[in-house]
């Protein structure tokens, strides 16, 4: 190390260094000290990892495993199959390095945490090492009843709060139908709502899943947001913050799913955007044909005098629909009117509506 004080340039002369001569010390050192610093021995670190529904993935399990002084590692065996019936496939080479791969294929329609064990060997002896495989399982898409492009929203005026309300036990005072969730931070007032600060919006419709796998969608807001698909919370990004964006995944089968937005400003900025990205599909806002919602009062497809409530006067318009043989009671869709279209009515009015 070498500094010279009273030299123009102050600190920036200072020199943090090996000497030559140092550096060639500390390599004869290490190179006389021989591999047996620790003793001999490997670590099989346990590994976690994720698919979908009927979809293999690779696994590089020896990725995170180590070696203690020079031993070395190699793979001595490994479980063929899964505690749940998957497959695993040794994938000999296949890795970065040449390491040995695994391919987890998942037995048709499991969900869940499944796992399977592999050795691996040192000149000192053998570890076992345990793989979790987190199985996630795909959602059904929805059935749209009267589906009109862009989200429904409605327009909340809140007290003042550092986190999103419970919004099923307030009124809206206004609604509105956005084509897009775009929308930059602003001084101004948020999108149509007319109030700039202690606003809230929760936009709800569908959005369309093109094919089936795993989808990603983010919130970024100012202030707080929440995204759900059905009644599972994918984003959360709540809280009092600027423009923040956070993001989450859930596996999706093809279709149309249910989707709810929840945003509040307290003050200042007030903005939200939403994307989406999933399989073969870049990242993207999330707007045009992508997104729905229902034109109607109608909340089920059992209620078929469409006034948002689920009571006798459906069960009434579904006999009088089944005993004129009117389409709107082939709830099964199979051209017939027996016991299956007043078995799939009564499945859906006891669902009741969302």
């Amino acid at each position: 190390m070498s500094y010279c004080h009273t030299c123009s340039g102050g600190m920036t002369n200072l020199v943090l260094e090996f000497h030559p001569r140092v550096i060639d010390t500390i390599v004869g050192y290490m190179d006389s000290t021989g591999c047996d610093l620790i003793g001999e021995g490997v670590s099989a670190v346990a590994d976690a990892v994720e698919t979908i529904q009927n979809e293999s993935v690779e696994i590089d399990a020896m990725g995170n495993d180590e070696a203690q002084s020079c031993d070395s590692i190699a793979l001595f065996s490994n479980d063929s199959s899964s505690a749940f019936g998957g497959t695993v496939d040794l994938l000999a080479g296949q890795g970065p390095g040449g390491r040995d791969l695994f391919l987890y294929t998942p037995v048709d329609g499991f969900s869940g945490e499944d796992t399977f064990s592999y050795t691996i060997s040192g000149n000192s002896g053998t570890q076992v090492g345990v793989v979790t495989v987190n199985v996630r399982a795909l959602r059904a898409a929805d059935t749209r009843l009267d589906p009109i492009s862009g989200l429904s929203v409605q327009y909340y005026q809140l007290p003042v709060l550092s986190q999103l309300p419970d919004f099923s036990t307030l009124i809206p005072f206004a609604d509105d139908v956005a084509a897009d969730v775009v929308h930059d931070s602003t001084l101004g007032n948020f999108m149509n709502s007319g109030l700039a600060d202690d606003v809230g919006a929760v936009f709800t419709g569908y959005v369309w899943a093109f094919i089936e796998g795993l989808y990603t969608f983010t919130t970024e807001s100012d202030d707080g947001s929440k995204l759900y698909i059905g009644d599972e919370v994918v984003v959360n990004n709540d809280g009092l913050h600027g423009m923040v964006k956070v993001g989450g995944t859930i596996p999706l089968s093809a279709g149309w799913h249910k989707v709810r937005i929840e945003f509040f400003e307290r003050g200042g900025g007030a903005g939200i955007i939403s994307t989406i990205a999933g399989p073969g599909i870049a990242e993207q806002n999330l707007q045009g044909i992508l997104l729905s919602h229902e034109s109607s009062m109608q909340c089920s497809v059992a209620d078929l005098n469409a006034d948002g409530v689920l009571n006798f006067f459906d069960i009434s318009a579904f006999l009088v629909a089944f005993n004129a043989s009117d389409l709107i009671a082939d709830f099964n869709n199979d051209g017939l009117f027996n016991f299956f279209d007043i078995s799939a009515f009564l499945v859906e009015f006891s669902a009741g509506c969302p």
